[in-house]
């Protein structure tokens, strides 16, 4: 696939072996797309080319290629040696199939230099777990774990990848009672013990669940937490939130080096719509608490990033998906959230906007962001991002780091996890229009290699760098010692960045949101925000100087209840919700006492099309699921929903399932499918007697009365046909009774007898039917006698449509035949 520089290595092919298939193309409403192209051929082989077998570099046999001996790959479109191992800094190996690079080179094709930092493919034999994403992933000790996740239904629950043996295998929980698979949860391990919390299920529901998983024992537990004080005027706000789309941090306390907090940040509630807030779990306590955070302003979102920076003892909080109006963006802010005393600071924001993407600190001092979803409505952006960039948190400066073009792998990718083992990263998993399940290592550089000043702090080789002046030598900024200003840590800024911070600043309209950022923006009162000073304005006393105290600042309260955007998160914030401009405002400016009106119900509490479509909420059809309008893509990012309306008239007609319990029904028509041959009827609720079916379905069941002397054939073709129930009344009271059943495909009978007002008796039970014969002697039963008439009852089940069933009760002289019927 190639489309304005983009590409993606993995073919897109649909391979039928069958000889037919049903190829369905859907793209969604709410995104522009141009389109596509597609072909198809018969009797091929996979290839990168639609117009040639095997992309030209091999021999296609039975739909399978022998690649050449320079290509590889089920397509033969991979080279065993890419770009000629970079014209020189290494040679092919035939043997290996690979690249041997010269020292100082790294790389499927050595492209890459090694102190600069560099990418590899990790190859893995054997087992693989199916692809998912938005999983959770830990690491303890010398292990990956990756827990549930979106698969389309395939993935297991969990699966763990062994560092050094390179092996994948399933893990099998020793308990009863374990979490049921979702994705866009959070898990975090601390001592030997998985913390998941949260995330969307797979009936739809997004989960307030608390589980735990103990390594040692391979057990899970669901823990119930302890309540700390709640700020909130709904107890349901008081935590833990039902969420999806967070993030989940272990903070280290600084004073004694053990991380003992877990820390959840944002996500989206079907209640109170996306999360601005902040909930905290105390590890050793059980404590569970939403925390009141000052300083920056901050919206809900979903899909962001967060991570604990050990060198500032700081989480950064950078993209998402966050409510803008009535609808959605994803952004490209960056905060940061001190933990201790509960700040938020906005920092510069991002070259980019992005949501599901990863962010890690492979060493401290420098965020490194992978990947992403950075499609925007109307908007023929990619959604598969492979940018790699980089956040300097002592600079303040974004930088984009440059993307290795010889790997043997997609970089492209969102919804992926990304792990830190042995100072290197990992990354595992996403989606790139399939589920993936491949994994990308990521080994930081060396800042000793870098020779000059200029170099040193301008160069982000997956580590930050500082300039020692004294020794004029470049390493580490974790590797820091002696006298600060000995040390260069940043490039002098630009003009430019000047002017950035500038306009930044100009752009905030809050006392609160000016006071709490990183751009040394001052209130001015009336003037507005301005960049360092309030030169040239008058202000009357009401300046603020950066990261001033809350109380400074008189409209603390109408910028923390701006931001929230659904009148369910408002009210509980001592806020009040204008029905009017559908926004939150403070209690402190309302003009006039209004009468109180109450918030209107979730749009994630209407269980179907009609009445999720009365209200502004969105219908899934395949789903089953009403969704917030703007909520669509955060309830549905891998495409999961495949057709929705908010209009009523596109409704699919919908019945209750009254089907006498002998039927499923369809769930558009109600229309009874009736699983017992000879059963009919709208509902079930009577015999087929024009085929000569008698009794009463709703009191017992319908049955055919085989005729004595003949041999009837039923065909089975309707598929949801399961049962038929036969009865016979021997009529000849010197003769005996002989049976013959035979099936064309594996069933079950039963056969019984009822004599006069005796009470019916087994005869045969849980028989094979393939083909059967029994005689049933005159000696043993009574036959032709009127009041004491002997009847047979011949029960089938288990049948598996299409089949044919024949089946008599003959009462011939020995060597005589019966008559043959169809039905």
């Amino acid at each position: 696939m190639y489309k304005d520089g983009y590409s993606i290595r993995r073919i897109p092919e649909v391979v039928a072996h069958s000889g037919s298939a049903l190829l369905h193309f859907y793209s969604d409403v709410v995104y522009s797309m141009a389109g596509f192209n597609i072909s198809y051929r018969m009797n091929s082989c996979p290839s990168r080319y639609s117009q040639i077998n095997c992309s030209g570099n091999g021999v296609c046999t039975d739909g399978y290629c022998t690649c050449d001996s320079s290509y590889m790959g089920e397509a033969c479109d991979v080279p065993v040696c890419p770009n000629n191992c970079s014209n020189g800094h290494g040679f092919c190996n035939s043997e290996t199939h690979r690249c041997d690079c010269e020292e100082g080179y790294k790389g499927d094709d050595c492209g890459q230099l090694a102190y600069l930092g560099y990418w590899e493919i990790i190859q893995t034999e054997d087992f693989v777990p199916e692809g998912s994403a938005s999983h959770g992933a830990v690491v303890w000790q010398d292990s990956l774990y990756i827990i549930s996740g979106e698969s389309y239904g395939k993935a297991d629950m969990m699966s763990t990848y062994d560092f050094y043996g390179n092996v994948w295998e399933e893990v099998e929980p020793e308990s009863d009672s374990y979490p049921t698979k979702r994705y866009g949860h959070t898990t975090v391990v601390y001592d030997d013990k998985i913390y998941l919390y949260g995330g969307l299920e797979e009936n739809g529901v997004i989960s307030n669940e608390l589980w735990t998983f103990n390594i040692s024992t391979k057990t899970w537990e669901n823990i119930t937490v302890r309540f700390q004080h709640c700020m909130s005027v709904d107890r349901k706000f008081c935590g833990p939130l039902r969420s999806a789309g967070h993030s989940a941090v272990l903070i280290t306390n600084g004073t004694n080096g053990t991380s003992d907090q877990m820390v959840v940040i944002f996500g989206f509630s079907p209640e109170f719509g996306y999360l601005n807030t902040v909930q905290e779990f105390e590890l050793n306590t059980g404590r569970w608490q939403v925390v009141a955070t000052r300083g920056f302003p901050v919206k809900g979102s979903y899909g962001h990033s967060a991570e604990w920076d050990p060198f500032t003892q700081k989480i950064y909080v950078y993209g998402g998906v966050e409510p803008d109006g009535l609808s959605t963006t994803s952004r490209n802010k960056l905060l940061s959230y001190e933990p201790f005393s509960h700040t938020w600071t906005l920092l510069p924001s991002a070259p980019s906007a992005r949501f599901l993407h990863s962010a890690s600190f492979v060493t401290g001092g420098l965020m490194v962001v992978f990947g992403g979803n950075t499609h925007k409505d109307n908007d023929e952006g990619k959604c598969y991002s492979s940018d790699i960039l980089a956040y300097d948190v002592t600079c303040g400066n974004w930088n984009t780091l440059s993307v290795p073009q010889g790997l043997r792998s997609d970089l492209a990718r969102f919804g992926h996890s990304a792990t830190i083992f042995e100072n290197s990263l990992y990354i595992y998993g996403g989606f790139d229009g399939q589920m993936l399940s491949d994994m990308l290592r990521f080994s930081p550089g060396n800042c000793s290699a870098l020779s000059d000043r200029t170099s040193c702090l301008e160069t982000y080789p997956g580590v930050k760098c500082v300039w020692n002046n004294q020794e004029d030598k470049c390493l580490p900024i974790t590797e820091l010692s002696g006298e600060e200003d000995v040390f260069s840590r940043c490039a002098q800024k630009s003009r430019s960045v000047i002017v950035a911070y500038e306009k930044m600043c100009s752009e905030l309209s809050d006392c609160a949101s000016c006071s709490n950022t990183a751009f040394q923006c001052m209130w001015c009162g009336s003037a507005g925000c301005k960049f360092r000073s309030c030169r040239g304005t008058t202000i009357n006393n009401e300046a603020t100087v950066e990261n001033a105290e809350d109380q400074l600042c008189a409209d603390t309260e109408s910028s923390r209840c701006r931001q929230l955007y659904k009148c369910q998160a408002c009210t509980t914030h001592n806020c009040t919700w204008d029905f009017g401009t559908l926004s939150c405002k403070s209690r402190q400016n309302l003009t006039s006492e209004k009468k109180v009106r109450q918030c209107v119900t979730s749009c994630a509490e209407f269980t179907s099309c009609l009445t999720c479509t009365e209200e502004d909420c969105l219908w899934c059809q395949n789903e089953g699921r009403c969704v917030d309008k703007i909520a669509y893509i955060t309830s549905f990012p891998y495409g999961q929903c495949r057709e929705w309306t908010a209009h009523q008239a596109r409704c699919r007609p919908t019945y209750a399932c009254e089907c006498n319990g002998l039927a499923e029904c369809h769930p558009e028509t109600g229309k009874c499918f009736c699983s017992i041959k000879g059963v009919t009827g709208d509902h079930c609720e009577r015999c087929d007697e024009k085929n000569n079916y008698f009794g009463d379905p709703t009191t017992g069941s319908c049955f055919y009365d085989l005729t004595t002397d003949y041999e009837f054939t039923f065909n089975m073709t309707k598929s949801y046909y399961t049962q038929i129930k036969y009865t016979n009344t021997p009529s000849k009271p010197d003769i005996d009774v002989d049976v013959l059943i035979k099936c064309t495909e594996m069933a079950k009978f039963n056969i019984s007898v009822k004599t006069g007002n005796e009470s019916e008796k087994t005869l045969f039970e849980d028989y094979n039917c393939t083909w059967f014969s029994t005689t049933f002697s005159k000696l043993e039963f009574i036959f032709g006698i009127k009041h004491n008439l002997t009847t047979f009852y011949v029960y089938m089940y288990d049948m598996h449509s299409p089949m044919a069933v024949q089946i008599s009760f003959a009462q011939y002289p020995h060597g005589s035949r019966p008559n043959r019927n169809r039905t």
